[in-house]
């Protein structure tokens, strides 16, 4: 008889198992002042920290409230966890969860320290962050969410994004500085490699942009090895002595009378064209003493007059107006052009030339003196 019942029960049994085991899990209520302060008593401040963690609390802490959990022996840790775990803090964080904006987490964090979402909206702040910085896609949010998130396990990623977007700009920028700032950052790897051997080519570029034998010394010295450094380096003997020559012409442009207005009237406009007016004076260059002595000294030195010209030069002129100027005597001045040094191969004057449009007499015997043509 006592087995057929315990067969009639098995079935109930197994039934009401069934129910429990589908039953939701409910969370336990909030903790009322009450239980707080007996459970403080009773149980002291390490078991209500966790449980302040897992139930929060059903009322707001006020100065009645504060009095009665000091009086229970509550510690300020204990404090600030109570007034964390309130019905405020829970509406705080479904509000900032319901934003889905990083720095409404972090706004959430900052007023509730300890409370009882801290460890969710941590992760939820993280992940928001990660994903705001990859919509905007710039190295300056990548590195605001590596600054507060340095062990996040998207940090790597990030990092690497970072440099490839920093290789790109310096890519797109193609200047010796860029990529001097992007090597300055990331010494080693693929992309330093890489943007290594970029700054070698902008380098060269520039190098022969400026075209002087200091420049590509300059070069030479950062990159002794190489085919490119092996050409530069041969044709340096070449490069010094035309700049001698270079300088020699220039010499003989600051030997050439300098001109000027002797009135200050200034200029004066006729059918929509200006023309200044005055009177011209010409004048000896007060540096042509010196310049004489270094025109020697290149000469003597073997510089080869003829390897530049003079180009764009007009000497300076006065013609009579045919039109009023309000002041009698005064004359449409021109002051010229003094020209500028050329390679040979280019249109212009020789020197011997120039400095005989410039009644440069002394300057002219030595240049013949020279072989100058």
């Amino acid at each position: 008889m006592r087995i057929k019942n315990v067969l009639l029960l098995w079935p109930a049994l197994v039934l009401v198992n069934t129910l429990f085991a589908q039953a939701p899990v409910v969370s336990p209520p909030p903790m009322t002042e009450k239980e707080v302060i007996t459970e403080l008593k009773k149980l002291g401040a390490d078991q209500m920290l966790q449980d302040l963690q897992r139930r929060g609390v059903a009322f707001e802490t006020d100065a009645n409230t504060l009095k009665k959990l000091r009086k229970a022996n509550a510690t300020d840790e204990v404090i600030r966890a109570i007034g964390s775990a309130g019905p405020m803090e829970d509406a705080a964080f479904n509000h900032a969860k319901g934003l889905e904006r990083s720095f409404a987490m972090e706004q959430y964090l900052k007023e509730y320290p300890s409370g009882r979402h801290v460890r969710e909206a941590t992760q939820l702040d993280e992940d928001l962050s990660y994903k705001e910085a990859s919509s905007q896609n710039s190295v300056t949010a990548y590195q605001r969410f590596l600054a507060r998130f340095p062990a996040d396990p998207r940090a790597k990623e990030v990092q690497e994004t970072i440099e490839e977007s920093r290789y790109n700009a310096a890519v797109s920028s193609d200047t010796a500085r860029a990529y001097e700032a992007f090597l300055a950052d990331y010494p080693q790897g693929k992309l330093p490699t890489l943007a290594s051997a970029h700054l070698r080519q902008v380098r060269l570029r520039d190098a022969r942009a400026i075209a002087t034998s200091a420049a590509y010394e300059t070069f030479l010295n950062q990159y002794p090895n190489g085919a490119d450094s092996d050409e530069i380096r041969q044709s340096l003997p070449v490069i010094r002595e035309f700049e001698k020559s270079m300088r020699l012409g220039q010499v003989c442009i600051e030997l050439a009378p300098k001109a000027s207005n002797m009135l200050e009237v200034g200029e004066v406009t006729v059918g929509g064209r200006s023309f200044e007016v005055g009177r011209l004076e010409i004048t000896k260059s007060p540096t042509f003493e010196s310049n004489m002595r270094e025109l020697k000294q290149l000469l003597d030195a073997g510089v080869a007059p003829d390897a530049v010209r003079i180009s764009g030069f007009q000497p300076p002129s006065e013609t009579t107006p045919t039109f009023d100027v309000g002041v009698q005597g005064l004359k449409i001045l021109s002051l010229g052009n003094p020209g500028a040094v050329v390679p040979s191969d280019r249109p212009g004057m020789t020197l011997l030339e120039y400095c005989r449009a410039n009644r440069l007499r002394e300057a002219c015997d030595l240049l013949e003196a020279h072989g100058a043509k």
